[in-house]
């Protein structure tokens, strides 16, 4: 009887896991539809490259509708995955020379989500300062002195991984 039960919960476990393989396995292989910026799977891994499952219109878009509460008139142009003190990030360059950094987040073995909090600056652009650390961002370290640093976070309150 013991074999049985057991048997029949390895069985289980096997369907499970195959289930969730299948689930990630479509999910990397084709573009997904964002319905936020924030706490989104946007990304795979494959070996140390990380790229995106969306699509550039989609990602740009999203961060446009999700970041107008900024009231910083961002028009979203381009990004660029990047690595910083072991940590992974998707930059946003907006047309009015903004930079927003959200975090990547892993959610499996080969998917990223974007993070709840994003940080936009001017004076920190180039790189330093101004980057998500938990809900919050990182002090804007302007390399020009004269420059005042101009971080402003934007940080939403669920977690579910839309996509």
């Amino acid at each position: 009887m013991k074999k049985t039960v057991i048997h029949y919960l390895f069985v289980l476990l096997l369907i499970s896991c195959n289930s969730e393989e299948n689930s990630l396995q479509n999910l990397e292989n084709s573009n997904q539809k964002m319905k936020s910026f924030f706490e989104t799977i946007v990304a795979k891994t494959d070996g140390d490259k990380i790229s995106l499952i969306v699509s550039q219109e989609e990602l740009l878009e999203s961060a446009k509708q999700s970041l107008k509460e900024t009231d910083l008139e961002l028009e979203p142009l381009s990004y660029e995955i990047f690595k910083d003190n072991n940590k992974n990030y998707l930059r946003i360059f907006s047309k009015n020379k903004y930079v927003t950094t959200i975090e990547l987040v892993k959610v499996s073995n080969s998917t990223y989500a974007t993070g709840k909090t994003s940080c936009t600056s001017i004076a920190c652009a180039s790189g330093g300062g101004c980057v998500p650390n938990g809900n919050y961002c990182t002090e804007c370290k302007s390399p020009d002195p004269s420059t005042v640093g101009d971080c402003k976070r934007t940080t939403t309150n669920e977690f579910e991984h839309a996509r």
